[in-house]
């Protein structure tokens, strides 16, 4: 192998495992301060990873798909990127823009971004001009530091709807600037892409970040996703700027991500943080048997998308809340603080994190970072209520089993009294930890751990891991067209957990009244398809999800009957419910018409 002047050159692949590093070496010396050019041509196809495209409305090409012959996916380098494009298209990549075209054609244009500093990204985005035409910018300001200018670059028929979007990023980057310390970069471009792909999808790069077309389209909708985004504006930090030294090390990418999301959205929408961690409580303890966080990053390649996302996401976000309790929060914000001070540019590792957080916390946490990082196991904590001997005092013990002896946890409770409530916390210390409260009157009932602090068995878990691998099997037999024995697989679902304590009986009940539809047994359906209407879900959308399919079904009914006017009623009452629940796309057992809407069935029933 040769340059463009007949140099003989050399080429190295990096050892690191999956290092897609190149090193070219030249075979002879060359004079000192002489300039060589090296241009690399290759082709071929992208490796099937679910997030990268080439299609017509679009192009994302990430690092992770090793598109390019590029430094070790751990380096920073800066970039100096000139970018080949259709005329009428914009680009976006890490860094500055120049301002205005390099060159151009009748057919092509040619951009430069460049980056003031080593990032850790190549990543680029394209896409056609009147596809997403980028908005002025605005300012957003990153804690105490410097202005950030954030623009967007959508649908312009999302353009009034994502207002909102572009104000909450710039609000979650001014809240993670006071933990974190101020933005990596001087600027964020919020794309719209990933092309005919449903739901919240998104990805972040240095300086930008792709979302779906629904991010954009319910902007203004609270309840849609709302962790979304301050998730993905937490990777511009975490791993972006701290990049991981090993794949099993994804706790401090996910996991944090997912951390700090919660964090920002205790601030500015306690119900939706309250519901975020209500989920994370219940599904993260779903797979069977759990899977340890050490994994990290590898979950992507070796397990199911439901699983990754209850292990990396949700367990891990709840492994981040548990430090809390054991070193406070405020030793977690410090030692957040310092980690990315300490890496910032470099990679780092989950060893290196506990390194910091013992030396903030002042002590050994060696148990912690083994039991919840790599084992699997999962703490059962109790309260016992024992005779206090006095009319004011409380008395109790608590229990915390399968947990080492040098374990300690803070542990929350509240005391209701016929005279109000009493909050409380107990260190825990061993399996039994004693304790006393002075109360006001007498108590009527103790909850341990209320704000679900602390990742543990609960009483929704231990009902909801059954019940969703029942409706698993139901509709498994749904596909075989065995609807009785799939409607009795319902039925005990729903018998496990008669008072809804895992909040599961909305999507059951649904199901079931689908089996009895399916099989004509159109009177008990319609029972069925009512409770599960006047039923909720954790998530506000799926809530408004199943209303809507309800209201569907229970409209084919009444027009089945011959009572248009009932059936029109039911249409028009369901097409009042959150559009991103009727806007979602799906494809029912035994449906004619594939994929399709409950917007679309609505509408055409209202006729």
């Amino acid at each position: 192998m040769s340059d463009g002047k007949g140099r003989p050159l050399d080429f190295a692949r990096g050892r690191r495992f999956g290092s897609p590093m190149l090193s070219v070496i030249l075979a002879d010396s060359v004079p000192a301060a002489q300039p060589f050019v090296l241009i690399f041509s290759y082709e071929g196809s992208l490796p099937r990873a679910p997030l990268d495209y080439i299609t017509a409305d679009g192009i994302l090409l990430r690092d992770e798909s090793r598109w390019y012959p590029a430094v070790d996916l751990a380096g920073f380098a800066v970039n100096d990127f000139k970018i080949s494009i259709p005329s009428g298209w914009h680009a976006v990549a890490s860094g500055q823009w120049n301002g205005s075209a390099l060159s151009q054609t009748d057919t092509t244009t040619v951009v430069g971004w460049k980056t003031r500093q080593a990032v850790s990204s190549r990543s680029i985005v394209a896409g056609p001009g009147t596809v997403w035409p980028c908005s002025n910018p605005i300012v957003a300001t990153s804690g105490s530091g410097p202005i950030v200018d954030l623009q967007r670059c959508e649908s312009p028929s999302h353009q009034h709807y994502s207002d909102r979007l572009q104000i909450r990023a710039a609000d979650a980057i001014h809240a993670f600037g006071k933990i974190l310390g101020e933005f990596p970069q001087d600027r964020l471009t919020i794309v719209e892409g990933f092309p005919g792909v449903q739901g919240a999808t998104g990805y972040s790069a240095p300086g930008f970040l792709v979302v779906s077309r629904d991010v954009m389209r319910y902007a203004d909708e609270a309840d849609y996703a709302p962790e979304f985004l301050p998730h993905e504006l937490a990777h511009q930090w975490f791993p972006l700027e701290v990049v991981l030294e090993r794949q099993e090390d994804g706790w401090l990418a996910e996991s944090l991500a997912e951390y700090l999301s919660w964090r920002y959205l205790r601030e500015k929408d306690p119900e939706a943080a309250r519901r975020m961690v209500m989920s994370a409580m219940r599904d993260a303890l779903e797979p069977d048997p759990p899977r340890p966080l050490a994994m990290g990053l590898r979950l992507f390649a070796l397990e199911p998308w439901s699983v990754t996302h209850a292990t990396l996401y949700q367990r891990g976000m709840m492994v981040f809340r548990t430090l809390e309790t054991v070193i406070d929060r405020e030793r977690v914000d410090r030692t957040l603080a310092e980690y990315f001070k300490r890496y910032h540019g470099r990679s780092a590792s989950v060893a290196d994190f506990q390194k910091i957080c013992e030396e903030i916390a002042g002590r050994s946490l060696g148990w912690f970072f083994d039991y919840f990082l790599n084992g699997t196991r999962i703490p059962e904590i109790e309260i016992r209520q024992v005779p206090s001997g006095a009319p004011g005092i409380v008395a109790g013990e608590i229990v915390v089993k399968d947990m080492m002896p040098e374990a300690t946890l803070r542990v929350e409770m509240r005391i209701r009294t016929a005279k109000g409530v009493v909050e409380h916390s107990v260190a825990t210390h061993g399996e039994v930890t004693s304790f006393s409260v002075n109360v006001p009157g007498p108590a009527i009932g103790i909850e341990l751990d209320p704000d679900l602090r602390i990742l543990r068995w609960t009483e929704a878990v231990r009902r909801h891991r059954p019940q969703m691998a029942l409706l698993r099997q139901a509709l498994d037999l749904e596909e075989e067209s065995k609807f009785a024995r799939a409607l009795e697989h319902c039925r005990q679902a729903l018998a496990l957990d008669p008072d809804d304590v895992a909040l599961n009986q909305q999507r059951i009940r649904f199901t079931a009244a689908r089996l009895e539809y399916r099989q004509g047994a159109f009177a008990g359906a319609a029972r069925e398809f009512r409770a599960a209407h006047d039923g909720h879900s954790i998530d506000p959308v799926d809530t408004n999800f199943y209303r809507a399919w309800c209201r569907v079904y229970l409209a084919r009914d009444a027009k089945r009957l011959g009572n248009i006017d009932a059936a029109r009623a039911e249409a028009s009452a369901g097409l009042a419910l959150l559009a991103a629940a009727l806007d979602a796309r799906v494809d029912w057992g035994g449906s004619r018409s594939g994929e399709i809407s409950a917007r679309e069935a609505l509408l055409e029933l209202s006729k």
